[in-house]
């Protein structure tokens, strides 16, 4: 989907698990790049990919992607797991 106003563009992407978060992720690279993702910690795993929940899926954006920022979002309250 891609948004647009007189001096900006958009291009977003949604997943609503992390196989498909996963494999849209992979498609970009350090010349089709990330901005931001927005990244909620309690999406559904994918455990051939070793992907347990959103927490593995930010480690693998941070190490695909180590200047890209990420939003965390979540409905947990243990700030150790937030961390």
């Amino acid at each position: 989907m891609q948004d647009q106003s007189d001096k900006l563009c958009f291009k977003t992407e949604s997943a609503s698990d992390c196989e498909t978060a996963y494999q849209k992720i992979q498609s970009y690279s350090s010349v089709k790049s990330l901005d931001l993702v927005i990244l909620d910690l309690s999406l559904p795993p994918a455990p051939h990919l070793n992907l347990q929940s959103g927490d593995d899926l930010g480690v693998s954006i941070r190490v695909q992607f180590p200047n890209n920022k990420i939003l965390v979002i979540t409905s947990y309250t243990n700030s150790h797991r937030i961390r």
